[in-house]
């Protein structure tokens, strides 16, 4: 619950322009441009589960075409 987790993102043919991370349908933060990433400590994030926490990630290219993806998952102490 207290390490940092990065999520990183990579659009294959094309340059990332920005986005956004939801956990759990609430928007937590954006993705950096020039990093593609995100990183968020779960123990700093409201409203966590034990499990079955979404993670879903909204990222836009330079043309504006959005592209999206999600996982699930849970806390380990």
């Amino acid at each position: 619950k207290s390490s940092i987790l990065v999520v990183a993102v990579r659009l294959n043919g094309s340059k990332l322009a920005g986005g956004s991370v939801y956990i759990n349908n609430i928007e937590v933060g954006s993705l950096d441009p020039v990093g593609a990433s995100f990183s968020f400590t779960p123990e700093e994030m409201p409203d966590l589960k034990e499990s079955e926490n979404e993670l879903k990630v909204v990222a836009r290219d330079v043309d504006g075409i959005e592209y999206s993806d999600s996982l699930i998952f849970g806390l380990i102490d």
